[in-house]
């Protein structure tokens, strides 16, 4: 505003204040763009977190749609010789039923891996592979990275993501190069 008695620097300050506010505004607007761009895969990340909690409760294993050729199974928990073989029959059966080409099983929730569980999955990456399917294991921690690595565990074949967002982002990367 101009002050009564219309000062240049009173002009000059509000200006630069204007500009200040609308530099915050662009800024705040780039920053929504790009959270609204990666809403989906925080979304999805968010609803697999919230149906986790719901597995690890009942003790069951799911197999989900993310798209119409990936899909997540999360587990949580401790998997024991039982577990392992409900985990492999749902797998096979989902990766079948859906033509999934790409199948992410993330262990973030496993809290220990021992032989047997490292074989199951091991067995579980080479049956969906008969199946035509590629496995990504995602979420695996530092201690069963360690342990893994000290069975001799051969992951060969089985594509390897730090957590479930980043096997999903490289599944949405895979898919659009197609």
């Amino acid at each position: 505003m101009i002050q009564q008695n219309g000062t240049t620097d009173t002009l000059i300050e509000e200006n630069r204040s204007l500009h200040q506010r609308v530099a915050v505004l662009e800024h705040e607007r780039h920053t929504i763009q790009q959270m609204v761009h990666s809403a989906p895969v925080f979304l999805y990340v968010f609803d697999l977190v919230e149906q986790r909690t719901i597995f690890a409760n009942s003790g069951l294993a799911d197999l989900l749609g993310y798209t119409d050729t990936t899909v997540v199974m999360p587990l949580i928990g401790t998997i024991d010789s039982g577990r392992a073989k409900q985990v492999m029959e749902t797998l096979l059966d989902g990766v079948a039923r859906q033509q999934a080409d790409l199948v992410i099983l993330d262990i973030t929730g496993v809290a220990v891996v021992d032989t047997q569980v490292a074989q199951a999955f091991v067995q579980a990456a080479q049956a969906v592979r008969l199946l035509g399917s590629q496995v990504m294991l995602t979420g695996i921690q530092p201690q069963i990275a360690q342990t893994l690595v000290h069975l001799g565990v051969d992951l060969h074949g089985i594509i390897t993501q730090s957590s479930l967002q980043a096997g999903i982002a490289y599944a949405l990367r895979e898919q659009h190069r197609r």
